[in-house]
């Protein structure tokens, strides 16, 4: 499906999956100031007396009362037939099962790599893409190595850098980041519908907790947008206490670093990791679904 215009957010904005309702699953939220792609102008459920909606890309829907006018796309001028497949990377997202382990990493995987973590009952990746930048930098995630990846038996999943601590995030870089996960996230082909992640920590002391809060819900919401979901990696002075961290966020997959740090109030982890001892390449991670029912949403080909 293609896009007929695009509109701009006027207040914050739900992200509703399948239906033209807030019925809908909620899948993510955008601040004031975003920019939308719309495939179709729909009728749904009434708001304020208004029942038109848009449909965005990937399945997504939300309601005109919060964007502005539509501006209409120029006609395309005619393109000759490509032959080019789709880079979108072969393989299925599926919920992962609980208690399995795997493990996250920041150096490029060869097959002999993968081969010898598979040997050791590992069953998943974690993967690091670009921040500061649109598009993939040496020694972040590749297609070529997202293949070799899955072709090996790992299922994949992905999590972009963070600053180096200390740093202060805003809502402008949220929003920065965020589209550059979905670009970056794009150029390796990953499929919408599997979890991306955020990694939050060694945020500078003092920080208050709303701008963290803003920071988050603005890189969840272009995140979301595209069609990816959105999770949360809860590092070491991540500032949020267990309450912020499910009552605040626009977010509903949750990891848990190997240092000290609060919980998720209601809902919880569902994925945990361990730092081994020794100095190792590779930290470890565990699955489990979380007090809700939720589970990570990984690519594999197995």
């Amino acid at each position: 499906m293609s896009a007929i215009g695009t509109v701009m957010t006027t207040t914050p904005l739900n992200l509703r999956a399948d239906t033209p309702s807030s019925s809908g699953p909620l899948v993510g939220q955008l601040v004031s100031g975003c920019t939308l792609a719309v495939a179709a102008t729909v009728q749904g459920e009434a708001v304020d007396g208004n029942a038109t909606w848009y449909q965005g890309l990937n399945n997504l829907y939300f309601w005109s009362g919060a964007c502005s006018a539509l501006i209409v796309a120029p006609a395309p001028t005619p393109a000759a037939p490509s032959s080019q497949p789709s880079n979108t990377l072969a393989g299925s997202v599926v919920s992962a099962p609980q208690g399995v382990m795997g493990f996250d990493c920041d150096f490029t995987l060869t097959a002999q790599d993968v081969a010898g973590y598979v040997s050791q009952g590992y069953k998943f990746c974690i993967r690091y893409i670009t921040r500061a930048q649109p598009t993939e930098q040496a020694g972040d995630l590749t297609t070529s190595e997202a293949n070799t990846i899955l072709a090996g038996g790992l299922a994949l999943m992905a999590v972009q850098h963070v600053a180096a601590s200390p740093w202060t995030p805003t809502g402008a870089l949220g929003t920065e980041y965020g589209n550059n996960a979905v670009s970056c996230s794009q150029e390796v082909g990953l499929p919408a519908g599997m979890n991306i992640w955020l990694d939050l920590e060694g945020v500078a002391q003092g920080t208050p907790a709303q701008t963290v809060i803003d920071y988050c819900n603005a890189w969840f919401g272009p995140v979301a947008a595209a069609g990816y979901v959105p999770g949360l990696y809860v590092g070491a002075n991540a500032i949020l206490d267990a309450d912020e961290l499910y009552w605040d966020l626009n977010c509903q997959h949750y990891w848990k670093s190997g240092s000290s740090v609060p919980n998720v109030a209601v809902r919880g982890y569902q994925l945990f990791q361990r730092i081994p001892p020794g100095g190792e390449d590779i930290d470890q991670d565990v699955t489990k679904a979380d007090q809700l029912g939720g589970n990570a949403l990984w690519l594999t080909r197995s």
